[in-house]
This record gives structure tokens, sequence and C-alpha cells, in this order.
């Protein structure tokens, strides 16, 4: 895809390679598969947060109760 066919279709400048790109779902399985994908079209930084958002629900809920936060 070129880079402006990106920007129409999603509002924003297509990644340069050398970014660092976070996928996030709930779960983590869908991000962890992205993280695959995009690292096979040359994405070297792509990140995912292991555990997806239900586990950062989780650990700010916890943070929060202890009050740490």
């Amino acid at each position: 895809m070129s880079p402006e066919h990106f920007k129409v279709l999603y509002g924003y400048d297509l990644p340069e390679l050398e970014d660092i790109i976070v996928f996030v779902c709930r779960s983590g399985e869908r991000s962890s598969s992205a993280v695959k994908i995009a690292i096979e079209y040359g994405y070297e930084n792509a990140k995912h947060f292991p555990g997806g958002l239900s586990e950062w629900q989780k650990e700010k809920a916890s943070l929060q109760s202890s009050g740490d936060v």
C-alpha cells in the first residue's frame, strides 16, 4: 500500500520501518499475531502488550487498590 493510500484510509501517515509500533487487543493474542505480521513486513520495532487490555486493567485495579497510583 502506498503511503498516500494509507493516509487516505486511516488518516495517519504510514509508519516508517524503524518506528516503534505497539499493538493492543483485549487478550494479547491478536496483537501478538499483528506483531509477527508487522515484523514480516520489516517493522522490527513492532511490540504488543502481553495479556492485552484485560491484563492492563487488572494491573491498574491492583495498583489502585494498593494505593500505588
